[in-house]
């Protein structure tokens, strides 16, 4: 297949030969886009349609005040001085492609073609329907294209930035080389440059196309997620590893939210692109900000007040001995790292580090507590084998937020550890003195009446709810001693938002008959979700998070490893059932 299209790109379409259709613009553009729309679906060349119309809109200068020599979408990425420019490698693919077109429909300006065929080619891939407003005067000739000359201070690959180092304009880092092309240049602030790079969602990367590829990488300088190699791979339904170019996404030619919300795979997957410029999205805290806004990472979701309040409470706390500098480190460090799991862990340390340099604080323990808990889990729960502590850190990282905040959202899929995790710490607690009593439901599971309470229209009496009567109940024990209210299920707009004034520093249950029932200083409220998905920024702020990263297996491997060992037989039976399990868990626990 790959063959056909590389006899293809050398043939210019067969359209030129069809006579002009409509005699009006409005007529040639309805007729010019849906015949865009069957021609990008037959030659997959959407990628490099949109790339053409980026490239011709990348030519503006904001130093420059002249038309047409301030550049912009005018269609002068078709001459000599832009499409032999290093960054604009290949696209005369592109623009042989639209010959054709331009021939059959003279009334559209190639600057209307260019950004027509753009649109089109993010439609077919499943983008939106973008709304154009034509009319866009196109360059005469080469003698009206920005040229060579405007790039001075921005170096010679028509001031699109250099996907490897050494970057242009004297940038240190790719993030500052971003910054320097798109924000001096251009003008765009770091939420559009963050924007703009996910056009790598659709695409590939060609060595003939960009000396940057993954071809010849290894050099010191180059990034730690690039990758060394670009082999002939063989093709798949995906399109990944297709022969010659190396994609950002598993589905390169899907326009989606993949480049931000799956940028693990890119950075996992020897088969996927990762340069340091998209490193960058990551590693500096302005571009990360906006990234997370548009990937749905939850190490953006909370960094507000309440987030803040948290922080100095752990510092407030602290050893008086450390410096100023090592407290606030390390008050970020442990308030946050509960929340934050995979790669976006690495992250945050990242982020600390530059911040904080050449400071490294070990947390808190309590090593007396830490026995405790792991002789609950082997003794009461058999669970034997934890892999680098992960559990252990996992149940005293749920003890620091309880220690802080009344309510605490326990984060992650089935068979994560959720359950497990409170019930050994109420098991541990109870050990050491502190007894614990816990009420869970679900509170799926019965109506928001049920839940809360309700008046009763025909007799004008107060029936209390589950959740009601629990807190009452509960804040009448005499003691001190710690009492939970564990709520097991998804967060449901229906009824979680009646809980903020429950979950924010009031803690007081409001009810329809008017009463409040305090949240008292011994009581908390623990929630076993999936996600966040229908939880509102004021809902997802107002509470402490402990997210349980399932991604590498370690739950269900510490159970079945612990399962094993407590059996009666032979070693090479236990690591033949081992061998069973680990080929077939992973799938069944997806």
């Amino acid at each position: 297949m790959w063959r056909l299209a590389t006899l293809f790109s050398q043939m210019r379409p067969s359209l030129e030969a069809s006579e002009c259709a409509g005699d009006d613009l409005v007529s040639q553009l309805r007729a010019c886009r849906e015949e865009l729309k069957k021609f990008i679906n037959e030659q997959n060349c959407a990628p490099i349609l949109i790339r053409l119309a980026w490239h011709d809109s990348g030519t503006y200068d904001q130093r420059i005040s002249e038309f047409p020599q301030r550049g912009g979408a005018n269609g002068a990425i078709r001459f000599e001085p832009e499409m032999t420019m290093g960054a604009n490698a290949g696209l005369d693919k592109a623009k042989r492609y639209l010959d054709a077109f331009a021939k059959k429909y003279p009334l559209i300006s190639w600057a209307d073609l260019i950004q027509l065929a753009s649109a089109t080619a993010v439609e077919v891939t499943g983008g939106p329907v973008i709304d154009m407003v034509y009319g866009r005067v196109a360059v005469a000739g080469p003698q009206d294209c920005v040229g060579a000359t405007s790039r001075e201070g921005f170096g010679g690959n028509a001031g699109l930035p250099d996907a490897l180092p050494p970057f242009g304009c004297g940038a240190a880092t790719p993030a500052e080389h971003l910054r320097n092309v798109f924000t001096k240049k251009m003008g765009f602030n770091d939420q559009e440059i963050v924007a703009l790079s996910g056009a790598h969602t659709v695409g590939r990367a060609f060595k003939e196309r960009s000396g940057a590829c993954p071809f010849g990488y290894g050099d010191a300088s180059a990034s730690k997620h690039t990758k060394s190699t670009c082999t002939v791979r063989k093709d798949n339904a995906a399109g990944v590893g297709m022969a010659g170019g190396c994609p950002w996404t598993k589905n390169w030619l899907t326009f989606d939210n993949s480049y931000f919300s799956r940028y693990k795979d890119a950075m996992a997957d020897d088969n996927l692109l990762w340069f340091p410029t998209d490193e960058a999205l990551h590693t500096d805290p302005g571009l990360f900000r906006m990234f997370g806004g548009l990937s749905g990472h939850r190490l953006a979701q909370d960094w507000g007040m309440r987030a803040i309040k948290s922080v100095l409470v752990v510092a407030g706390g602290a050893d008086a001995t450390l410096s100023e500098q090592a407290v606030l480190m390390r008050s970020l460090r442990d308030t946050n790292v509960a929340k934050i799991e995979g790669d976006d862990l690495k992250i945050f340390m990242g982020l600390l580090a530059d911040l904080f340099p050449g400071i490294d604080v070990p947390r808190a323990r309590d090593y007396e507590m830490e026995e405790v808990l792991v002789d609950v889990m082997q003794n009461d729960y058999g669970y034997t084998h934890d892999p680098d502590g992960y559990l252990l850190l996992k149940i005293t990282q749920l003890i620091e937020l309880l220690g802080i905040r009344h309510c605490v959202f326990l984060m992650g899929n089935p068979g994560s550890f959720k359950s497990a995790m409170w019930k050994i710490l109420k098991n541990a607690k109870t050990r050491r003195g502190e007894k614990t009593t816990v009420v869970d439901f679900s509170p799926k599971a019965i109506s928001t009446n049920e839940l809360y309470g309700f008046v009763n229209m025909q007799t004008r009496e107060w029936k209390d709810g589950i959740i009601s009567k629990v807190m009452r109940d509960l804040g009448q024990i005499p003691d001190s001693h710690p009492k939970w209210i564990m709520l097991d299920g998804d967060l449901d707009a229906n009824w979680i938002e009646s809980m903020n004034s429950v979950m924010d520093d009031n803690r007081l249950l409001t009810l329809p008959s008017n009463e409040r029932i305090p949240l008292k200083v011994h009581m908390k409220m623990i929630f076993e979700i999936r996600d966040l998905n229908y939880a509102t920024p004021a809902t997802a702020t107002r509470a402490g998070i402990v997210c349980m990263d399932d991604t590498f297996g370690v739950q269900w491997r510490s159970y079945v490893k612990s399962w094993i060992k407590k059996q009666e037989h032979p070693d090479n039976v236990k690591e033949q059932l081992w061998t069973f399990f680990e080929r077939c868990g992973a799938s069944t626990t997806l």
